[in-house]
């Protein structure tokens, strides 16, 4: 999703000539969260530490990622 937000912030403002402050959104998710892969990493050593199934941890994170999928194309979808 990333590089999708700074394609959208970079369009809007040089082909739209939108201020940066109108693009804060599209900057907020262009780039990964500050320290998300460690935090998310501290997650899951958590939950394997105290039982939890690692294929079903997997299959959470791939039902998160189609559910984003999902949101993305649906947005897509209203737009023509």
């Amino acid at each position: 999703m990333g590089g999708y937000c700074g394609r959208v912030a970079e369009a809007l403002l040089t082909r739209y000539g939108l201020p940066e402050q109108a693009v804060g959104f599209f900057r907020f998710f262009a780039g990964p969260a500050p320290g998300f892969p460690g935090q998310a990493a501290s997650v899951v050593a958590a939950g394997l530490a105290a039982g939890e199934d690692p294929e079903e941890a997997v299959r959470a994170a791939l039902a998160l990622h189609a559910y984003e999928i999902a949101f993305w194309d649906a947005l897509a979808g209203g737009l023509g």
